[in-house]
């Protein structure tokens, strides 16, 4: 299946650090509120993360918070933790989508 791409304008008054990443078990939870302020900014609906398959929101995770690193961001420990795991599945081929995302 292919994906298609969204273009998403991350306002400054949204800081990745909102997101308040933890594990629950082997699941990636955290604070829905910064998205759907990113969702609202772009005129997005939020179900398109929270209704559709959690790699939608996984990816924005992991596309925002490399951004966030680029440009000097501070690192987390969690998401960290979560791109080596993704590292770790996609070098043996297992597949991601095991993470399930959670609210906090």
């Amino acid at each position: 299946m292919r994906k298609s791409l969204l273009r998403l304008s991350i306002p400054d008054t949204v800081q990745f650090s909102e997101l308040e990443l933890s594990f629950v078990g082997s699941d990636l939870a955290f604070n829905w509120e910064p998205i759907e302020k990113i969702c609202g900014h772009n005129g997005l609906n939020i179900a398109i993360f929270k209704h559709s398959p959690e790699s939608n929101v996984c990816d924005l995770l992991t596309h925002w918070y490399t951004k966030h690193r680029e440009s000097g961001g501070a690192l987390d420990p969690v998401m960290e933790e979560y791109l080596a795991e993704v590292q770790a599945e996609e070098k043996v081929g297992l597949i991601v989508e095991k993470q399930h995302a959670r609210d906090q």
